[in-house]
């Protein structure tokens, strides 16, 4: 019973966004609603006039009443196929392509909200799954049916206010003769939940074996690896799994429904019979038995159908109530009101007795954390994987909070700075970075301050070279600082070819990849710099050409690397050794490697492997 209100609130709360987002497609709806509830019954009635006319049973002058009715009747047929279709544009044309929208946008802006944790703790992925799974059509199926439930019901009610007064005994054994089928329908369809609910994991590995056989991604593995058949006959498997559950599901629910609906037929068949028996008898008229057929049948056939088009929106609403719940979440990581806006640049930063476990675990990957770095200094974080360079780079751009100790900026604990501006503050190179698919190369790189870009391009002279054509002066230079701009103006269009080959584009090698994301970073001009493995794709030359113009162009920042490539670290002042979430060693360069630590001993692998 909790569940069947829960899901009626999920529906009136449907019916409010519906109502908000068009009040003139809502009164529409309203009207064609009542309108075809009244008609069909004046429609009945003047069919039936015209029937007793017609046996002769009443003289009416064809003149007079008889042209009359015909009217009558005409006009309800037209209005009646009028405001059918105006209901059908409005509630399966007009509304549906609104909801998707508001839903599509309002999920996307969620996901914008949300903090790093619901991507990567495990206890969300079902909820994340089955809420985006079905955001852009659920809610669109729930309205459907639930302007559907609303329309037959208008129809029912009026009908049934028509019979039952003088009929209440049929009328109630008519609808007692459909609950059962309803009953079973119920059943079935909360069946159909329980199916989709319960395969969230199998739906997870749907969505993982469709990328992995259509992506390029995955592409050359698959050949090489000649996986394509076995690939294919797991997905295979996973839908034979999933459908022949439906399909038990839904023959059973077949079976029993069409077993259920004779019930009321042979109720109706025998009111029928008895309200001829009462005509014969001359108890009512020829127009007052064709009246009470048709308004029986209507009443019988729109009753069901509310009863049926309420358990399919019932049964919807859980699928939408699980959007809700997902549109609901709040983030974690939030700015207070008073947050400081202002900045000093460069910041410093300091780490003061962080301990951090990751929600949902029990292990500390930073435990009693101690780091400072001055304003304007440049260190290189080192350690074997999962030392916890990452987790400090998460901290530090406040995608989680510490689980106790400080992150200070400035002096000032990382959570009273307003998050907005802080990350404004943060250039970010890390090393699982993307570009943009569908956007131009100019655009990618001005994605690093998209206002400055915006008013940078709006004050850019266009020039007679399709190749640098409205790219700023700074994106390019910023470019240059990355090493990139060579390459991209080889394309046909340089700077405006639209990144991606899917539209029609260009595609880059993963080392070119990553320096236009270091153009990106280099354009940010942030006061605070941290790259992740920023060379990691990169040939032995560009990297060191990069790291020169690092050198040349971060004088005036505060600079954190993380690298696996230790001729990488010579420009750093600083290099901190972690190792289990603890700092075991720090220096320079050159007094690490005669300190014969965890830093020589890995610089020394590394180094044999170029003898």
């Amino acid at each position: 019973m909790k569940d069947t209100i829960k899901q009626f609130k999920t529906i009136f709360k449907l019916i409010k966004i519906a109502y908000k987002i068009n009040k003139k497609y809502f009164f529409v709806i309203l009207t064609t609603l009542i309108l075809n509830s009244v008609l069909p019954l004046i429609s009945a009635y003047s069919f039936s006039r015209l029937l007793e006319i017609a046996a002769g049973i009443t003289s009416t002058s064809i003149e007079g009443t008889v042209i009359i009715i015909i009217v009558f009747y005409l006009s309800a047929q037209f209005l009646m196929g009028a405001c059918g279709e105006i209901f059908h544009n409005v509630a399966y044309f007009g509304y549906p392509a609104l909801i998707s929208k508001y839903f599509t946008i309002e999920a996307i802006k969620k996901a914008s909200e949300l903090d790093l944790e619901f991507y990567e703790n495990p206890e969300y992925s079902s909820l994340k799954m089955n809420a985006l799974d079905s955001y852009e059509w659920r809610p669109t199926e729930t309205l459907m049916h639930t302007l559907t439930t609303l329309q037959v019901l208008f129809s029912a009610v009026l009908a049934g206010i028509s019979i039952i007064f003088v009929l209440p005994f049929q009328s109630i054994l008519i609808i007692i003769s459909i609950i059962p089928g309803i009953l079973i329908d119920f059943k079935f369809r909360k069946g159909e939940w329980n199916i989709w609910s319960s395969n969230t994991n199998i739906r997870k590995k749907y969505g993982a074996l469709l990328w992995m056989n259509t992506s390029q991604n995955y592409f050359k593995e698959i050949k090489l690896l000649n996986l394509s058949t076995f690939f294919r006959n797991e997905m295979n498997n996973l839908i034979t799994t999933i459908y022949s559950k439906e399909k038990t599901n839904q023959f059973k629910r077949s079976f029993y429904i069409i077993l259920t609906s004779l019930l009321p037929i042979f109720v109706l068949g025998y009111v029928v019979w008895e309200l001829i028996r009462n005509t014969q008898s001359g108890i009512i008229s020829i127009t007052i038995l064709s009246f009470y057929i048709m308004t029986l049948v209507r009443f019988k056939s729109d009753f069901s159908q509310t009863l049926m088009e309420m358990n399919n929106s019932v049964i919807t609403a859980k699928y939408v109530g699980v959007i809700f719940e997902y549109l609901e979440i709040k983030p974690k990581i939030i700015t207070n009101s008073n947050a400081i806006k202002n900045i000093k640049n460069p910041p410093s930063i300091e780490f003061r007795n962080v301990t951090f476990q990751y929600p949902g675990t029990s292990i500390d990957i930073l435990k009693n954390f101690n780091l400072k770095i001055e304003s304007g200094q440049k260190i290189a974080l080192v350690g074997e994987n999962g030392a916890g360079k990452t987790t400090l780079i998460k901290l530090l751009l406040r995608f989680y909070d510490v689980t106790s100790g400080e992150v200070l900026v400035n002096g000032i604990n990382i959570k009273d700075i307003d998050l907005s501006e802080w990350r404004k503050m943060c250039g970010v190179l890390m090393q699982d970075f993307i570009l943009f698919e569908y956007p131009t190369i100019t655009e990618n790189i001005g994605f690093g301050n998209r206002d400055k870009y915006i008013n940078q391009i709006n004050e850019t002279t266009f020039v007679n070279d399709v190749k640098k054509d409205g790219v700023p002066d700074e994106v390019l230079a910023a470019s240059i600082k990355a090493c990139s701009h060579d390459f991209i103006m080889k394309n046909t269009k340089g700077y405006n070819e639209i990144f991606g080959r899917e539209y029609e584009g260009v595609d880059f090698s993963g080392g070119e990849t990553q320096r236009i994301a270091l153009a990106r970073t280099f354009y940010k001009d942030a006061g605070l710099i941290i790259m992740d493995e920023p060379t990691s794709a990169v040939d032995a030359k560009a990297e060191s050409e990069i790291f020169e113009s690092i050198k040349e162009h971060l004088q005036d920042k505060t600079v954190i690397f993380v690298s696996h490539r230790f001729s990488t670290f010579k420009i750093a002042d600083r290099i901190v050794v972690l190792q289990d979430g603890q700092i075991i060693e720090d220096g320079k360069h050159e007094d690490l490697i005669v300190n014969d630590g965890l830093y020589s001993t890995m610089f020394n692998l590394q180094a044999k492997g170029y003898k």
